[in-house]
């Protein structure tokens, strides 16, 4: 392992699966950033995605919906959370009604 470096090397895991793995970004900024990566396809970098962009775009859906759901878990169901950063804002009910959000 790596004793220390530059910043922390604590990962702060917020979803995990089989197929994906979403986390604080520990150089993010704002108040809820998180990195979702897929644990069960090696994707070097964005042309990995254009290979096969039905296989890409449904990667990239799904990314997105389990970082949305790990967000509805762990931010908008805390109400001290939503009321300190999101001035008391009612919660999303569906994972739909985050397109906007993120």
């Amino acid at each position: 392992g790596i004793a220390k470096g530059k910043f922390l090397y604590k990962v702060s895991t917020r979803r995990e699966s089989p197929e994906m793995l979403a986390f604080d970004d520990p150089l993010g900024v704002g108040v809820v950033h998180l990195c979702v990566i897929p644990t069960n396809v090696f994707c070097p970098d964005l042309r990995f995605l254009f290979r096969d962009p039905a296989k890409g775009l449904k990667l990239v859906d799904d990314l997105m919906e389990f970082g949305r759901q790990a967000v509805l878990e762990h931010y908008w169901s805390n109400a001290e959370f939503r009321s300190k950063y999101w001035c008391g804002e009612k919660p999303p009910e569906t994972l739909e009604d985050m397109i906007e959000l993120a």
